[in-house]
């Protein structure tokens, strides 16, 4: 995985992020956002005595 640097087959990830707002009159606001998000995965094949495919 990319994020980690551990070896996997598929993974998905998102990316928040928080937005901090003071009002003149000392009250704060926190507002969470969504920055990205998606999915990814390897190919790989497997193979057994019957023959192989690809996944």
């Amino acid at each position: 995985m990319p994020l980690t640097g551990s070896d996997c087959l598929g993974y998905p990830w998102r990316v928040t992020g928080v937005e901090t707002v003071r009002g003149v009159d000392g009250s704060v606001e926190r507002s969470v956002h969504q920055l990205g998000r998606g999915r990814d995965a390897v190919r790989f094949r497997l193979v057994d005595d019957t023959g192989a495919v690809a996944v």
